[in-house]
C-alpha cells in the first residue's frame, strides 16, 4: 500500500474526487475511508484478515495477527498500532470520563453497507458545501435506496428538495421522517420546515 504511493489528501481534503474509488486509485490520494477500502482489498488479496472500523471522524482498518489486532490508519501512510496501544493513546487524548468499553465499541467492524453509507455521507456533505444540490440529492437517493428509513437522510432530502423548489417532495420526506422520530427539539424543527413546505406547495398548486 505504501510502496504504491497511497496517501491522504491533506491539501484538498474536501475534493469530491477523494470519495470516488476510481479517482483514488488513479491519483493515489483520498480520504480515510476510501484509502481504507483500497487497503482492505489489497489485504484480502494477500490473505490477511482485515476489517473496516467505522471509528467516529476517521475510518480505520483492523488487521488480525497471531498476537492480536493491529490498527492501521491508511490516511496517515499506513501507520500501525497494536489495538491495546491504540486505545491507550485515545484515552490519553480524550476526556477522562471516556471508558475503555465505549472506546472498544467504536472499533466494532463495519459492514459493507455501513462503509458505503459512510462514504456516500461524506460525498453528500461535500456537494452541499459546494452548493451542488442536484448532485447531493442524487447521493441521498442512493443512500435511501440502501436504507429507506434513514431519518437523517429523509430530512436531508427534504431540505434539498426545498432548496431546489420541489416542495411536494420535501413534504413527503418530512412526513416520513416525523413518523419515525421521537418527540424533541429536532421534531419541532422538522414540523416547522414541513409547515413552510406545505405553504409553498399550496401556493404553487
Amino acid at each position: 500500500f505504501v510502496d504504491l504511493g497511497y496517501t491522504g489528501n491533506f491539501e484538498n481534503y474536501y475534493d469530491p474526487r477523494n470519495s470516488y474509488l476510481n479517482e483514488v486509485i488513479d491519483r493515489r490520494v483520498g480520504l480515510p475511508i476510501t484509502l481504507s477500502i483500497v487497503f482492505l482489498e489489497l489485504a484480502h488479496r494477500v490473505g490477511l484478515r482485515a476489517r473496516g472500523l467505522s471509528f467516529p471522524g476517521h475510518f480505520l482498518v483492523s488487521v488480525s495477527e497471531g498476537n492480536g489486532d493491529i490498527i492501521v490508519d491508511a490516511f496517515d501512510g499506513g501507520v500501525c498500532l497494536a489495538r491495546g496501544r491504540f486505545l491507550d493513546r485515545l484515552l490519553e487524548k480524550g476526556e477522562e470520563n471516556i471508558s475503555l468499553a465505549v472506546l472498544e465499541s467504536t472499533l466494532a467492524p463495519a459492514s459493507k453497507s455501513e462503509i458505503l453509507l459512510r462514504q456516500l455521507r461524506n460525498l453528500k456533505a461535500v456537494y452541499i458545501e459546494q452548493g451542488e444540490f442536484e448532485k447531493s440529492l442524487n447521493i441521498v437517493n442512493h443512500m435511501l435506496t440502501i436504507e429507506p428509513d434513514l431519518v437523517p437522510e429523509l430530512i436531508a432530502r427534504g431540505d434539498l428538495y426545498g432548496s431546489l423548489g420541489y416542495s411536494r417532495g420535501a413534504v413527503m420526506d418530512y412526513e416520513r421522517a416525523l413518523a419515525q422520530m421521537p418527540a424533541g427539539d429536532l421534531q419541532s424543527e422538522v414540523r416547522s420546515r414541513l409547515g413552510r413546505m406545505k405553504e409553498q406547495a399550496q401556493h404553487f398548486h
